[in-house]
């Protein structure tokens, strides 16, 4: 409980007053007051030492520490080797459609390869190509001739031989698989490949010219000789004599037979969902391992730097056998500190997992309506991980700690994470850089047991990018923290004054009931010596009233006895 001021002035209103005249009827008013006013000089006076020891706490951490400690959280982080872990391509791990328009795949099974759906059979057994006469292509040509072989060429609507044509798809194959087809099996890529309703016999020119070209981008591309100036430059519409009206046509039927063909929303979810899992899943396990052994790896680096710190203090006082035998017993205690943290080391490696799984929704998300190059891959995944353990910070804070310390530690996470991700954009630099040293390339170039696609290369010019976000995060860490710690002491300071002042305050009011004490006693004790004084005053009295009773009896019997001598 804490008095306010209006409380102060009820107090010195109160206590300037005679306390025992004020309260001699009403005890229990006073002790009330006592009791309250005891409490409250208790509680001022622990709040007091806790802002004293707050304020001579200080900012102890030393920055060559706070350096050392940053660097091998960020070489060991996501920011550092583990960014080599996780799959990080150009689009993410899963293709999207939007990233296929571009044709960035994320594997080789989704790629272009007409092969998938010009050489295999569809659902009813037949091929587009590769079965001689009786494929759907040829099939298709021998349908379309008159009794002389001629037949009219779809674009142009001109009589031509049949041996000059050949079918082309209206709606390319390689734009079906850009738009979803990939997502399709080999069967239903055949189906699309051989539906006659998305082919056109046309003169085998025009076939080649088109060759996977958008149709109405390809109408109005200029031909000729550039460097001719006498030769005269036509559209495709003009060079190839197309008539508009039935070509137009054309597309839209090619059209209408491929959105047939493409992906449903539900085989775009399963394809997406199994992809998602998997590449999930499969990162998830690669985080998890990696996870314990980064945990594994932090407590190695930093003993190792204090066993070398302490070797070179001690410099030619210690023999090699010293040191061997030193550097034994502390390996012995990291193994044993390592098997107590076992379940810290369980939880970073479900937490690792967890998150390298989200992560990769993430990224998918993004991928689904831009493209993210494998670098920012790696750095939203990195910042989403920060992002995590910012989040965690304020939903589950630690113990004991203020409310604006939690925000303060999250936002330090959160500047921790866009360092680091900043440091990891160098690391492609870097790796560059290291592989046109001359004599550096095949050792740089050699593969990465734990890495799908990272190199010696790759993990040194990690393992520097990190190093210098450690160092970079360690300056503005340390400057943040200083600020802060010296807006902090300033505010100490003015608690530490306003609650001096409450204690002077109840300490008065405390004084007061000393003086009343005081006043009390004394009252007490006069009253009893009056009392006392009254008594024996009543005392003599009765002993006057009681003795001159007697004096009086004892005349009377005189005075009897003279008279009866009298009648005598």
């Amino acid at each position: 409980m804490q008095i306010k001021a209006q409380e102060y002035n009820w107090l010195d209103e109160k206590l300037s007053e005679n306390i025992v005249m004020e309260w001699g009827g009403d005890s229990c008013e006073y002790e009330t007051l006592r009791i309250y006013i005891n409490d409250e000089l208790e509680v001022a006076l622990g709040e007091l030492n806790e802002l004293k020891d707050k304020l001579s706490q200080g900012d102890s951490a030393k920055l060559l520490e706070l350096c050392k400690e940053n660097a091998i959280n960020t070489i060991t982080s996501q920011f550092g080797l583990a960014s080599l872990v996780i799959s990080s391509k150009d689009g993410g791990s899963v293709t999207t459609i939007h990233n296929a328009k571009k044709d960035i795949y994320s594997n080789e099974k989704d790629k272009y390869n007409r092969e998938n759906y010009t050489n295999k059979k569809n659902s009813q057994g037949f091929k587009f190509e590769g079965q001689s006469k009786k494929s759907i292509g040829s099939e298709f040509t021998k349908s379309q001739l008159d009794k002389d072989g001629n037949l009219i060429d779809a674009y142009t609507k001109q009589k031509i031989k049949g041996s000059n044509t050949s079918p082309d798809h209206i709606v390319p194959i390689k734009d079906f698989h850009k738009s979803g087809g990939y997502m399709l099996d080999d069967t239903k890529k055949a189906d699309f490949a051989t539906d006659i309703n998305n082919l056109a016999s046309t003169n085998r020119s025009i076939n080649s010219s088109l060759s996977d070209s958008d149709k109405m981008d390809w109408i109005k591309k200029k031909n000729g000789n550039y460097n001719d100036k006498k030769a005269k430059i036509k559209i495709k519409e003009e060079e190839f004599e197309i008539d508009m009206a039935s070509f137009k046509q054309a597309i839209k039927r090619g059209e209408k037979t491929a959105e047939k063909h493409l992906p449903t929303n539900m085989e775009k979810i399963k394809y997406y969902g199994e992809n998602l899992i998997e590449t999930g899943a499969k990162d998830a396990g690669k985080m998890a391992v990696y996870s314990a052994f980064a945990l594994i790896l932090r407590e190695f680096i930093e003993a190792t730097i204090d066993e070398i710190k302490i070797t070179l203090k001690n410099f030619g006082d210690e023999s090699f056998s010293e040191i061997s035998k030193r550097f034994k017993t502390r390996l012995g205690e990291i193994w044993e500190n390592i098997k107590a943290k076992w379940k810290d080391i369980l939880k970073d490696s479900l937490e690792g997992a967890i998150t390298a799984f989200f992560s990769n929704l993430l990224v998918f998300a993004i991928n689904l309506v831009t493209t993210t190059l494998k670098k920012i891959v790696s750095i939203i995944r990195a910042g989403f991980v920060s992002l995590v353990q910012a989040i965690k910070m304020i939903v589950n804070p630690p113990e004991n700690v203020d409310k604006d310390d939690v925000y303060y530690e999250a936002f330090k996470i959160l500047i921790t994470g866009i360092i680091g991700g900043a440091s990891l954009g160098l690391s492609a630099g870097i790796d560059s850089l290291l592989a046109s040293v001359p004599g550096l390339n095949a050792i740089m170039a050699l593969p990465l047991p734990f890495s799908e696609h990272g190199t010696v290369g790759s993990a040194l010019s990690v393992t520097i990018s990190a190093l210098l976000g450690g160092i970079l995060t360690t300056i503005a860490i340390y400057y943040m923290d200083k600020f802060r710690s010296n807006a902090k002491q300033s505010k100490l300071k003015f608690q530490l004054m306003a609650k001096s002042g409450e204690v002077v305050q109840l300490s008065i009011a405390q004084s007061w009931f000393v003086l009343g004490d005081g006043y009390k006693t004394l009252l007490d004790s006069t009253l009893h010596s009056k009392q006392t004084l009254e008594t024996a005053k009543e005392r003599i009295r009765q002993s006057d009233e009681k003795t001159s009773n007697k004096i009086k009896s004892n005349f009377d019997e005189i005075n009897n006895a003279l008279s009866e001598l009298e009648n005598l």
